[in-house]
């Protein structure tokens, strides 16, 4: 579903199945996969957690293998696996299937995670690491030559990553996160700045190599239909609450903890600007919940400002592909009438 605006593609993405219960987790993704491909989506996030149901990097294999072109979105974190294993195996979804791979390199914010698996180093130490990880991979994943580098983190001598990846299979790199260390290694190693929907639709100054957006979309005919399909879908649950309290007290990402205060406050927030689906721990992203046509025109205004990427928090549910596909033509058509 690559759209052109001002010369630049805009790409639209989904994200695997967020669900714990292993039949429901099967089948929603299988959906998903089915669903983006139908709907000319570009690819689908797959996560990485310690409760992620699959490995992202089988899920990435089974939507390559089950898919006309969808690219996976990977996301790698350092605790998970080494950077050469990581190149490996973007190198070998490259030479197998011919397709290419989005990485989405993250440090991991859950405390939980990070103390199961003894990894006790502060939040700008993760960012260094993440830093020394990318530029080992963009390294080995370069020419093929041999390769050697010294690190605080990392140290490899004279690695050889095979077989060499063609120009165009190169991977292009994602770095999610709102921190001012999140945004250098974005800028110093040429990734996208991934980023939350601002509460008023604001749009920062795009990095060099772009920016994209992690958001849910709830679109209806009028703005009181959205909102009824929006509370009927993510409805209260008593037992679930002051559990994100419990858990933020834990939780050392700055974007989740934006949203955390954005919930808490009492501000005026835009009436679309739902967050909700985070509350109940539903969601990592905020939401827009509105008619067609007010989705459309926040749409129209971040693709302006400078949004390339879209990553749509999605269920797998048919509707809502239609649903979001025809807010996408509608904000290219309003797009595209403007330039006119």
């Amino acid at each position: 579903m690559t759209k052109r605006f001002n010369d630049k593609d805009i790409h639209f993405y989904t994200i695997n199945n967020r669900s714990s219960d292993p039949i429901d987790y099967q089948g929603g993704f299988r959906k998903i996969v089915a669903l983006s491909d139908k709907y000319d989506f570009d690819g689908i996030l797959c996560f990485s957690a310690n409760e992620t149901m699959v490995d992202p990097w089988l899920a990435a294999h089974f939507l390559i293998q089950n898919s006309r072109r969808l690219v996976p979105i990977v996301a790698v974190n350092p605790v998970y696996m080494h950077p050469f294993s990581a190149a490996k195996m973007v190198s070998s979804f490259a030479y197998l299937h011919g397709r290419r791979t989005i990485l989405n390199l993250i440090t991991g914010a859950s405390a939980r995670d990070r103390s199961v698996l003894n990894d006790s180093i502060g939040h700008n130490e993760r960012y260094a690491r993440l830093g020394e990880y990318s530029e080992i991979m963009q390294m080995l994943l370069s020419d093929g030559t041999s390769r050697s580098f010294q690190g605080n983190y990392y140290n490899l001598e004279d690695a050889v990553l095979s077989p060499c990846l063609e120009l165009e299979m190169k991977p292009e790199f994602l770095v999610a996160g709102h921190s001012a260390a999140a945004t250098e290694l974005a800028d110093r190693v040429n990734a996208v700045r991934l980023r939350m929907l601002s509460s008023d639709f604001s749009v920062e100054t795009p990095g060099p190599s772009g920016v994209g957006l992690h958001l849910g979309v709830i679109a209806a005919e009028t703005d009181e239909k959205a909102r009824e399909i929006a509370k009927n879908r993510f409805p209260s649950n008593p037992e679930l609450e002051g559990m994100l309290d419990y858990l933020m007290e834990e939780n050392d990402s700055i974007w989740k903890k934006k949203l955390f205060e954005k919930l808490n406050a009492n501000e005026n927030k835009a009436a679309e600007f739902w967050l909700e689906p985070f509350r109940l721990m539903k969601s990592d992203c905020p939401y827009i919940v509105g008619s067609f046509d007010r989705v459309a025109e926040i749409m129209t205004h971040q693709i302006a400002s400078g949004i390339d990427r879209f990553i749509f928090d999605m269920p797998p549910i048919e509707d809502d592909f239609q649903q979001i596909t025809h807010c996408i033509n509608l904000a290219f058509e309003k797009l595209n009438t403007v330039a006119a």
